[in-house]
């Protein structure tokens, strides 16, 4: 863990292909404003050949109309594992807490 408030992600049940990404920090997504960097607080090491991918949670984007962009992680990334957002609701700001789902590793 990167992060005090960083939490490992999880499987919220058995045999679900991906898991669980937490948001550190507070970020508002303002509708029209593009992407924003919700960081997870954590960083992976992936072998040789491997990725990992970061998408949606289909909850978020049917009930608020929050899209993730899809993120490949390859082997030789080293950073810190980024959720990236954009709020879809005209006129709107989506406050995304820390502990707060964000999207989803595979």
């Amino acid at each position: 863990a990167l992060h005090p408030l960083a939490k490992l992600p999880t499987f919220a049940k058995p045999g679900d292909a991906c898991a669980d990404l937490y948001a550190t920090e507070e970020r508002h997504l303002v509708e029209g404003d593009g992407f924003v960097l919700v960081p997870t607080g954590i960083a992976i090491e992936l072998p040789e050949g491997w990725d990992a991918v970061v998408r949606g949670r289909s909850g978020m984007a049917a009930k608020a109309g929050i899209s993730v962009h899809v993120g490949t992680i390859d082997a030789g990334f080293r950073g810190e594992v980024c959720v990236i957002m954009t709020n879809t609701v005209k006129g709107s700001v989506y406050v995304v807490k820390p502990g707060d789902r964000v999207g989803q590793m595979a």
